[in-house]
């Protein structure tokens, strides 16, 4: 794929799911406001409708999934052409229930590489610097390479 030709949209699923909330953050990250609709089927459709409008393919990345749902449910629509989705989940029986059609099996970081990859994000090292650098050290710790 050309990098012009499609458009990536990062949602965070998290667990505590609900289709409504679900399509909320797809819809916030798409600039729709379903804040008006209550009915999942109509929501279902207005997202349908907002990928089929596209002019580019869309990459739709959900993140932290931990429960099967209805993707016709929830309004995403799975045409190749229009939408891919790529799901990240710790649960092999979740990809299996979501009928995923490729799976890979990532590992977690080393500690090292966690702790590098956490000052990249933060951007400047120096900001770490005394009681910060030890409560970023036992963040990194917590999440445990993920």
């Amino acid at each position: 794929l050309e990098k012009n030709n499609y458009r990536v949209l990062w949602v965070t699923v998290s667990q505590d799911f609900s289709v409504t909330s679900l399509q909320d953050k797809i819809a916030n990250v798409l600039g729709i406001n379903l804040s008006s609709r209550d009915e999942e089927d109509v929501r279902a459709r207005i997202l349908r409708d907002a990928f089929r409008k596209m002019l580019k393919l869309i990459v739709l990345i959900l993140d932290d999934v931990w429960e099967e749902f209805c993707l016709d449910r929830v309004g995403i629509p799975l045409h190749p052409n229009k939408c891919r989705l790529i799901l990240t989940t710790r649960s092999l029986e979740v990809c299996n229930r979501i009928q995923c059609q490729r799976k890979f099996d990532l590992q977690t970081l080393d500690t090292g590489e966690a702790w590098d990859l956490f000052k990249y994000k933060l951007g400047s090292e120096p900001l770490l610097q005394g009681d910060l650098e030890s409560i970023a050290k036992s963040i990194v710790e917590e999440c445990d390479g993920l």
